[in-house]
């Protein structure tokens, strides 16, 4: 069983290292980075949501063309990125995922009010700073703050200017739903809505923590998503 991971903005593959511990070892973790992040450094980053969901398909094709179980966790950012490749993987008749873990992110008929991208650079680390899991090093670092400003940027226009598409069929393959319990960007009451996007009932799993509880909370996090990928993996073994 593979476990497909797309990082939140601003996020390198590198960020789902400390999940490695906790998963079972029937579970191969495979987190996927980004154009612009850690070992893709040196690439354009994305125009657009459309332009990601390619990019990613082409990475994660072989796993999602042949009849390999995997699943696919997306968080924040990477939730959206996550919930539009389902949708291609649909459309384009590749098999589904066993299960699609959503975390941190509201439902696409959510409009951000905030448009961060476009904030000076003081507003937009102290909107950053607010969400949390940013590395105190990272902002006590001017030159540092410098060059992660213009990558944040970009993640945040993606998310920021995606326009929902109308009319799509649900999704079929089961859904959880994750957030914190502290986290003001995601309430429960409206992470439930995600069950409007999805041809069966949704899991909701709430943990203690704010934005990045996934990673404040690994062992909590993982040990729930091991729980139901171990039950899928049954259903393959027979």
């Amino acid at each position: 069983m593979k476990l497909i991971c797309i990082p939140h903005a601003g996020g390198a593959a590198s960020s789902f290292l400390k999940w490695k511990p906790y998963l079972h070892p029937s579970v191969e973790l495979m987190p996927v980075e980004l154009a612009g992040k850690g070992r893709r450094f040196g690439q354009r980053p994305y125009k657009n949501v459309e332009e990601a969901v390619q990019d990613i398909l082409s990475v994660v094709h072989k796993v999602v063309a042949d009849e390999t179980p995997y699943a696919l966790f997306g968080h924040s950012m990477g939730a959206l990125l996550a919930f539009e490749l389902l949708h291609t993987v649909q459309a384009e008749g590749f098999h589904n995922p066993v299960y699609a873990f959503l975390s941190g992110k509201l439902p696409p008929h959510y409009v951000t009010e905030k448009q961060r991208h476009l904030l000076s650079d003081e507003e937009l680390w102290n909107e950053v700073a607010g969400m949390g899991g940013t590395p105190v090093e990272l902002l006590a670092s001017a030159e540092s703050k410098v060059f992660f400003a213009s990558v944040l940027r970009h993640d945040f226009q993606l998310v920021e200017t995606y326009k929902i598409v109308a009319g799509r069929e649900g999704l079929d393959c089961p859904v959880m739903v994750m957030y914190g319990n502290q986290d003001t960007l995601a309430s429960e009451r409206a992470m439930k809505e995600w069950e409007d996007y999805s041809n069966g009932k949704i899991n909701m799993h709430g943990f203690d923590g704010g934005h990045f509880f996934i990673f404040d909370n690994a062992f909590e996090v993982v040990n729930v998503i091991n729980e139901f990928l171990l039950n899928q993996i049954e259903k393959y073994t027979g």
